[in-house]
């Protein structure tokens, strides 16, 4: 899967102007199969489709398809806040045997940048998603 994680989230950065409009067929298959490796368990298969997120939020709102508006970076945003809490049997990285603590260092790192373009689509919605 983390193959598959990496050509996806390549190919969507790449095309990311044509991706956004939904102009290509299957941009909105593959934009769902993103929002599904996002929230995969493994972080070797999550962390790089962070890239097309970053991506995507270089291109306005106002040319993007109506779909890749407020709910999918709702998820988005719920997806990686998920991911990005200390596992709920966490006591110490020393006794951490399901997440490297290299992983989830970088994937939180990379994730910031994506929240913080998340918020100022989102706004309200955002602090909602903070408060669940």
């Amino acid at each position: 899967l983390a193959a598959l994680s990496t050509l996806a989230s390549t190919l969507a950065r790449e095309e990311v102007d044509e991706i956004s409009t939904c102009r290509l067929e299957g941009s909105t298959d593959l934009i769902e199969l993103l929002l599904l490796l996002q929230q995969h368990p493994q972080h070797n298969v999550a962390t790089p489709v962070l890239e097309f997120w970053l991506s995507i939020q270089d291109v306005p709102t106002a040319d993007r398809h109506p779909s890749l508006a407020g709910p999918v970076f709702q998820q988005l945003v719920e997806s990686i806040l998920n991911r990005a809490a200390y596992p709920s049997s966490f006591i110490s990285w020393d006794d951490e045997l399901d997440v490297e603590k290299s992983d989830f260092d970088e994937f939180r790192r990379l994730s910031a940048d994506v929240l913080v373009g998340a918020y100022f689509l989102l706004r309200s919605d955002y602090l909602e998603c903070l408060s669940n």
